[in-house]
């Protein structure tokens, strides 16, 4: 749930930012494909939460997890 978690924290984020992209030019149809898609990312982060994914021991672990998460959807975004 640590790893659910930390995957799903770093996707939401950047989904929100690329609904805020997306409004900006006004792709409409892509902003409710990426809100349909934000919301079931937000339910698996908020699961995982409530499961213990967000207990302290596992703190080093998401911290790592984020910054691969990122790495990769910047890398990607290339």
């Amino acid at each position: 749930m640590a790893c659910t978690w930390a995957v799903e924290s770093v996707v939401t984020e950047h989904l929100e930012k690329q609904l805020t992209y997306l409004e900006m030019i006004g792709d409409y149809e892509a902003i409710e494909t990426v809100k349909a898609i934000l919301e079931d990312e937000e339910h698996h982060r908020d699961v995982a939460f409530a499961d213990e994914g967000m207990n302290v021991l596992f703190g080093p672990f998401r911290f790592l997890v984020r910054m691969f998460t990122e790495g990769v959807i910047r890398f990607g975004m290339r």
